[in-house]
């Protein structure tokens, strides 16, 4: 591992030598201030919000522990891009969750690029996974900022810079549509993935595999694995924990007479939902609950929640939970 500090440099001026060597050796070979690539691969060019707030694709939820207290949220979007490296994009505008510091925890399997932002100094230590070829860092940040990155890993710290933690835009202080515009220029390749908070401190990328939410095969009576994500509100007002959003997992076992749906009374991000369901989770264990939670930090809890869902058209999909 190695710490960079900013130096006292602008990217792609001349100046710096060690930040321009990096900038031309990283995929894309992008630098400060040269314009949108004139082809980034993105399917949908506009900033628009895709509503993506639960886990989606080939991973789940990234910022683990927005500092819901204070009333902040995670705002996340998700656009279609093509080739490798993919390029994902944390910010947040300080850390004091962390005390200044925070880490990314970066498992996902291929080549990728990681982009972070903050407004306050944050001081961020970055780990990769065995099947992850993270193929370079990019440091946004308008206070000076310092990264820890995995030994042969380029870093490029831009000095400076903008920041957004909010998508859409939310009209602060900081102006999200600039900081992906400029991420864009410098790294030289589309965002993928945008995920922010006004202060957070734990961010991690894995793979969503356990996190099976739809498309497993499904019969009367028959028992399936499911998942369903809980948001971090929902983990703190239900299970009185902090540690940002979960997951209750394990087996339900459909009813025999599939037509037979039911309505189930439950908490959806703070607020009341009712949602259908003719599978119950696996009761079997002798109480209440038999199914695991999955708190954000990792822990695991057995025996204490319960996954419903709905099998249609033979197709198993979770719909909710209950604790």
């Amino acid at each position: 591992m190695r710490s960079v500090f900013i130096a006292a440099c602008t990217v792609g001026l001349g100046g710096c030598g060690i930040g321009n060597w990096l900038i031309s050796g990283l995929p894309g070979g992008g630098g400060g201030g040269g314009g949108l690539p004139t082809d980034t691969g993105r399917e949908d060019t506009g900033w628009q919000d895709t509503g993506v707030d639960e886990p989606t694709g080939e991973t789940g939820d990234v910022i683990l522990d927005c500092n819901t207290d204070a009333g902040y949220e995670v705002d996340t979007s998700v656009w279609e891009v093509q080739g490798e490296p993919t390029l994902w994009l944390a910010s947040v505008y300080e850390a004091s969750v962390g005390n200044g510091a925070a880490t990314v925890d970066f498992t996902l399997p291929g080549s990728h690029v990681l982009a972070l932002s903050s407004y306050e100094s944050v001081d961020w230590t970055v780990s990769v996974g065995p099947d992850t070829e993270l193929t370079g860092i990019y440091v946004f940040g308008y206070e000076p900022s310092t990264v820890s990155a995995p030994r042969g890993v380029p870093v490029v710290i831009v000095p400076q810079s903008g920041c957004g933690y909010s998508l859409p835009y939310n009209g602060g202080g900081c102006d999200t549509d600039d900081l992906l515009a400029e991420v864009e220029s410098t790294v030289g390749l589309p965002v993928h993935r945008f995920d922010g908070c006004y202060d957070a401190s734990t961010v991690v990328y894995e793979p969503a595999e356990d996190v099976v939410t739809e498309g497993v095969p499904c019969g009367p009576g028959e028992r399936v694995e499911l998942s369903f994500p809980i948001s971090a509100i929902d983990m703190s007002l239900g299970a009185s924990d902090e540690s940002g959003p979960g997951v209750c997992r394990g087996v339900v076992e459909f009813s025999t007479d599939l037509d037979d749906v039911q309505i189930l009374g439950t908490m959806l991000e703070g607020q009341f939902a009712q949602v259908p369901f003719n599978g119950w989770g696996d009761n079997t264990c002798g109480e209440p609950h038999c199914n695991t939670l999955v708190y954000g930090d990792g822990r695991e809890r057995d025996e204490y929640c319960t996954v419903v869902g709905v099998c249609e058209d033979g197709v198993a999909r979770a719909t909710g939970y209950t604790w």
